[in-house]
């Protein structure tokens, strides 16, 4: 399973900023260094300020710089905040109702993958994004 394109970004902007010693960084530079359209990007940051995951600095050299710790942001508050959570709990066929009384064709073979993903949702924070040590975001 693949993360949307707004949750991938999101993620990615928050891995960035936290990563760069939380520096202001504008959404220009944003989109340029993560090749994300400014647009596009432009609606993420400000969802993201709602939430209270970034703050917003206005100003000639203003920017955003991650507003929570980073410990305390998980993955699955920037989905569930953006888009929810329904995608990723809900049947990988998109039947309303899938259970094991009532199950699609691959809901045994996707049952544990899927509580596999969400476990890693629930339990990495962008500090453990960032302690990955990985140098693309």
């Amino acid at each position: 399973m693949i993360l949307s394109k707004t949750s991938e970004y999101a993620i990615r902007v928050l891995t960035y900023i936290a990563a760069n010693g939380n520096l202001l960084i504008s959404t220009k530079v944003l989109s340029e260094k993560l090749t994300i359209p400014y647009k596009y990007l432009s609606q993420i940051m400000r969802k993201l300020s709602e939430a209270g995951f970034l703050e917003p600095v206005q100003g000639k050299y203003g920017g955003y710089r991650v507003y929570k710790d980073i410990d305390t942001i998980y993955l699955y508050q920037i989905i569930d905040h953006l888009e929810g959570m329904e995608l990723y709990q809900g049947c990988m066929l998109g039947y309303p109702k899938c259970d094991s009384e009532n199950p699609c064709p691959i809901h045994d073979s996707w049952e544990k993958p899927r509580a596999m993903f969400l476990d890693m949702l629930f339990k990495t924070t962008i500090k453990d994004l960032i302690n990955n040590q990985t140098k693309r975001f």
